[in-house]
């Protein structure tokens, strides 16, 4: 094998792991989502037994008391009452945590927290994901109950499909990082308060398996953790060339 076939398949393998740390988190959180509405559907019915001659009488599902809840709900699908719940939370508990993480990566984000309006709402997701579009970025937030609000995840989709793409340009790979691992720590520490140790911030160039020149790939792994498996990192983030943060993905345990 020569050296540019030993370097696509490098390349290839490290964008499949890439892509692999948001879906395998996102699976384990609906897994628990799912387990939680079965169990709860399995309690339901328990509760509800009909002896045998009782009638079945035919109700519209969504009047159904304590009927299971769907695992997607679209902000138009909210009631005026849910809708001016919600924007009561929002206001009260999703604000302050977006105004702290944004002060955390401040300068460093492709938008500002007076752009998260409770208007951007988009969906929640079951388990206590709710998330909000600014333009082509995701942002999403984990509350529940007895679960304090926080950041868990934010894409900047154009620049995601760059660092996905692992096709030859013809140009040399740029290599360089533009930004240090102690900034890396400041910035997680003050996010989330707690405080990571240099070998534990793992930095790695984008340019080595992607087309995002110039960029980062960071994974906060905790001592002892194996920096293959895809679940191991509490936080990871992205940085394209300049500096800005394009990907950030927290475990929603952590």
């Amino acid at each position: 094998m020569n050296y540019c076939e030993i370097t696509m398949s490098a390349k290839l393998k490290k964008t499949e792991l890439y892509k692999m740390k948001t879906v395998l988190r996102q699976a384990f959180l609906v897994g628990l989502c799912v387990t939680a509405l079965f169990l709860a559907f399995l309690a339901l019915r328990a509760k509800n037994a009909r002896p045998p001659d009782e009638k079945i009488v035919l109700t519209s599902a969504t009047n159904i008391p304590g009927q299971v809840p769907q695992m997607t709900t679209r902000a138009f699908e909210y009631s005026a009452k849910d809708r001016a719940d919600l924007e009561k939370r929002f206001n009260e508990k999703f604000k302050p945590v977006i105004n702290k993480w944004c002060q955390a990566y401040a300068g460093r984000i492709p938008f500002s927290a007076e752009e998260v309006t409770f208007e951007t709402f988009h969906s929640r997701l079951a388990g206590g994901i709710y998330t909000f579009m600014i333009r082509d970025i995701t942002f999403s937030i984990r509350e529940r109950t007895n679960i304090p609000a926080k950041v868990v995840y934010m894409t900047h989709g154009k620049t995601l499909l760059t660092l996905n793409d692992v096709s030859p340009t013809g140009k040399p790979r740029d290599l360089s990082l533009p930004i240090s691992r102690e900034e890396v720590i400041q910035m997680v520490k003050v996010d989330c308060g707690v405080t990571f140790k240099p070998n534990e911030c793992l930095i790695r160039p984008t340019g080595a398996y992607g087309n995002l020149n110039g960029g980062a790939d960071v994974s906060m792994l905790p001592t002892g953790a194996d920096p293959n498996n895809g679940l191991a990192s509490k936080i990871d983030l992205v940085f394209d060339a300049d500096g800005k943060l394009v990907y950030y993905d927290r475990d929603p345990l952590f």
